[in-house]
């Protein structure tokens, strides 16, 4: 495994897009956690780790509207508030182009939110290239995720977002009961953590599942091109009571591109 594959909690979401000839990169650096394009394709501007034209890109905003999620993962993700609709604080492991922070930010503006992000380069080009400004109850901590969490104290949020990605998938050290339980450790009683990973291809798939199936009392799998991983330390609630909690969220969720129904089918075939 090459040195960025042990990159600490980065969000490298390997998405496939596709990338045209006309793509127009806007922004390139590179240090020792590697090299970082921001480019412009198809009324989108994306963040990737790989030169374009490439089909595999890690962050994606519509420049149309902003506000509008890209990625189905994302919008799986936020799945966790149809279980967990009023969280006090959030960490989110890994940064990017900084496209799920601020789609928390509008739904949720008064929560506190930790933000993990090892390279400081990605945070500059998130402010800078992806309209991600940090409030004064959104903290980033540029610093490796694992000593982050490892050090965190106990039952200290209420949601946990994993979304940590390499060129190989995800560092061997995120695979391990000892990561997992760690999660644990710091997510409240009735807390919810959700993981973004790839499909069922991916040969670490089945590892994954058997680790937050060991780890956490009860969990689900939301699908579309990529698995998202949801688990509590509770049962999750009824059907019923998640379509209440949903109704609350459907304007706001339609503002950002989710449409209620898609969702609840997802987590109810997940189910």
């Amino acid at each position: 495994m090459n040195f960025r594959s042990w990159i600490v909690l980065i969000v490298l979401i390997s998405y496939h897009l596709p990338v045209t000839a006309s793509s127009s990169i806007i922004y390139h650096t590179a240090n020792n956690y590697g090299s970082k394009w921001v480019y412009e394709t198809n009324n989108e501007r994306c963040l990737s780790f790989l030169k374009p034209p490439s089909n595999i890109v890690q962050s994606c905003m519509k420049l149309g509207n902003p506000n509008l999620l890209v990625f189905d993962y994302s919008k799986m993700m936020l799945a966790t508030l149809y279980l967990k609709p009023n969280p006090q604080k959030i960490l989110i492991i890994g940064l990017g182009g900084g496209i799920l922070p601020n789609a928390l930010i509008k739904l949720l503006p008064s929560t506190q939110i930790d933000i993990v992000e090892v390279d400081k380069e990605v945070a500059a080009i998130a402010e800078n290239y992806f309209l991600f400004k940090p409030t004064g109850n959104v903290k980033v901590f540029i610093e490796d995720g694992l000593e982050f969490v490892q050090k965190a104290k106990a039952e200290s949020y209420d949601l946990i977002f994993i979304d940590a990605f390499t060129e190989d998938y995800v560092p061997s050290s995120f695979l391990t009961l000892d990561f997992a339980s760690n999660i644990k450790r710091i997510l409240t009683k009735t807390g919810i953590v959700s993981v973004n990973g790839f499909g069922k291809k991916n040969k670490y798939y089945q590892l994954e599942s058997e680790l937050y199936k060991k780890t956490f009392n009860s969990t689900t799998n939301l699908t579309s091109n990529n698995r998202v991983i949801i688990a509590s330390n509770d049962p999750f609630p009824s059907s019923s009571q998640i379509a209440q909690k949903a109704e609350t969220w459907k304007t706001a969720f339609k503002e950002i591109g989710i449409n209620t129904n898609w969702l609840l089918k997802k987590l109810s075939l997940g189910r």
